[in-house]
């Protein structure tokens, strides 16, 4: 009996964490022909999660990634120490031309110029709930948004709400797991044969002087080890990305454990996946819980 417990509990935990796949809307890539979307960018901090500082090179060369340090940029590259390699190696001084190289990681892992694969960085994801208001009988569905990723869904037009808005920082096995707390957090309309664009989402750190479009309670909801991440893994590097993004405000919320604050601005060179008319999303909050 013991053990029915335990695997029921391991059953409902992979609901909570990983249920937003079963109502995923499809990517534009995988159904060209679709006509109506929901798209844009989204921006947050992440790491290179192999060792740096590094410069990385197309996979095709024979040597992708060399161990350094970048002494000098000009307008056309960088000039690069290379670690000597062997025992009997030597450091090596070389130039390379930005169009030759793939992205520069730092001292402290961070991709500075350039861009990393998926299998190479290590970001806070965001998964979006959206319902159609007034319509209790509808599903919801999921925006799962990839760090420093642009994104394309096919949607059916309409009048929709977010309901939920989930971030997330895989780590092994387990995730840091944070939701917010309102149940109605904004509205929006998606027109018909359009490239809907909601902008360029960018989750906002307690430095940022940017200004927030959305301004949303959130709660820890990690469970096993994760939950005690904060006080430890959470104080490293990669920890410290999303810790920053979780804003501590006093009375926010007598149960949230801070906000989230996030950005939403439309980019005027903004190019849409395929040839359709662009419609620009304008989100309206519908609480405002804290200042923005």
């Amino acid at each position: 009996m013991g053990k029915i417990k335990i695997i029921i509990l391991v059953v409902i935990s992979i609901l909570l964490l990983n249920g937003c796949s079963y109502n995923q809307l499809t990517r534009h890539s995988n159904s060209p022909t679709c006509e109506t979307t929901i798209e844009g960018n989204y921006f947050t901090k992440s790491i290179y999660k192999f060792d740096g500082p590094a410069i990385l090179f197309p996979w095709s060369n024979l040597d992708p990634i060399r161990h350094g340090k970048v002494i000098r940029k000009d307008s056309a590259g960088v000039l690069f120490l290379q670690n000597k390699i062997g025992m009997f190696g030597s450091a090596d001084t070389l130039y390379f031309k930005y169009n030759k190289i793939r992205a520069i990681i730092d001292s402290n892992n961070r991709c500075v110029w350039g861009h990393l694969d998926r299998n190479e960085e290590i970001g806070i994801h965001m998964k979006i709930e959206l319902s159609k208001y007034h319509e209790h009988s509808y599903s919801p569905i999921y925006l799962d948004l990839f760090p420093n990723r642009k994104f394309s869904y096919c949607i059916k037009p309409g009048k929709y709400e977010i309901t939920k808005i989930i971030e997330y920082f895989p780590y092994k096995s387990e995730e840091v797991y944070y939701a917010s707390m309102p149940e109605h957090i904004a509205r929006f309309e998606i027109k018909r044969d359009c490239a809907n664009y909601i902008g360029d989402i960018k989750l906002l750190d307690n430095k940022s002087s940017d200004k927030a479009s959305l301004v949303v309670p959130c709660k820890n909801q990690s469970t096993g080890k994760t939950a005690g991440f904060i006080g430890g893994f959470m104080g490293g590097l990669i920890g410290g990305a999303i810790a920053g993004t979780i804003v501590s405000i006093e009375n926010a919320n007598a149960d949230s454990s801070g906000v989230f604050r996030i950005s939403l601005k439309h980019d005027k060179e903004y190019q849409p996946q395929e040839k359709l008319r662009l419609n620009n999303i304008i989100v309206n909050q519908i609480h405002q819980v804290v200042k923005k």
